[in-house]
């Protein structure tokens, strides 16, 4: 393992906490108001459950995320620089976020009083699951292949748009919130049973692909999409937003095509635009 460069992320990952600490990966927090109280977000849930989390949101509570600050990048990225090591911040999509912008603009004073290290940001163009699956193969890179610095940047930027994200979502009315659906899409939708197709775009924006009557159409038509690919070789993770069984649907569907399917939580970050009872899936396909 090349030990001279340490990865980091942030809290958008949705990797598990064995994942995370198994490989070492520096998860920067996000704040989240919920309720008219502020939290952290951390990989392992240590300030709020995602369940609590999801009960809130069903009864309606009010949520918000916030970009990550100047203060918590600094003490993100200052300990592995005053340890010698460089780093690479793989930073959740900037079609859906400026934070990057915010992360920038630190790295760009740290360089100034640390000139002999590399201090790197790269833009997924990712989000949730879809990132997570793309930072825990660069760790996988990392540790099992010593990939270098470069070689890393360059497989990053080489594979980013390759992750195909594919998801849909029980509660039209956090789409409506965020301005992605009208409110009377959304209405109309929640009362024919409407479950609209996402994914994330070539910009790394969110995108309404198509629709389906009902949550099982919808699982089949995300299980469709991924006919074209061949999986064999690939780690496919399943995620959800306290959906469970939903989760489990999938995960079976999906089970002997693929090397391994990881089926992981969606945090609150992303859960606060989505509600609860999303379900997604996310592999490497040809692009998106």
């Amino acid at each position: 393992m090349d030990q001279t460069y340490q990865i980091l992320t942030d809290a958008t990952v949705d990797l598990s906490a064995e994942i995370v600490e198994e490989f070492g990966l520096k998860v920067i927090p996000m704040p989240i108001t919920l309720g008219g109280k502020t939290f952290h977000h951390h990989y392992d849930y240590r300030e709020m459950s995602s369940r609590d989390f999801y009960d809130a949101i069903r009864a309606g509570a009010e949520v918000s995320t916030a970009q990550i600050n100047l203060l918590t990048y600094l003490r993100a990225f200052l300990p592995p620089l005053r340890a010698g090591k460089d780093i690479v911040y793989l930073c959740f999509s900037s079609g859906l976020s400026g934070t990057i912008q915010t992360a920038r603009m630190v790295m760009a004073e740290l360089q100034e009083k640390f000139p002999q290290r590399r201090i790197l940001c790269v833009d997924t163009l990712c989000a949730s699951v879809g990132q997570g699956l793309l930072v825990y193969e660069a760790l996988r890179r990392q540790r099992d292949q010593d990939y270098t610095l470069d070689q890393l940047l360059e497989w990053v930027e080489q594979n980013k748009t390759r992750v195909c994200h594919w998801f849909t979502v029980e509660d039209l009315n956090h789409l409506y919130k965020g301005g992605r659906l009208s409110r009377a899409a959304a209405v109309a939708g929640t009362m024919l049973q409407i479950k609209p197709i996402l994914t994330v775009d070539d910009s790394g924006h969110l995108s309404v692909w198509g629709k389906a009557r009902g949550t099982a159409k919808a699982y089949q038509t995300i299980l469709d999409q991924t006919k074209e690919v061949d999986l064999s070789d690939q780690t496919v993770i399943v995620g959800h937003s306290d959906n469970p069984q939903g989760a489990e649907k999938l995960r079976a569907a999906l089970e002997g095509r693929a090397r391994e399917v990881l089926v992981l939580p969606v945090g609150p970050v992303i859960g606060a635009h989505t509600g609860a009872g999303l379900a997604a899936v996310v592999y490497f396909g040809t692009g998106r």
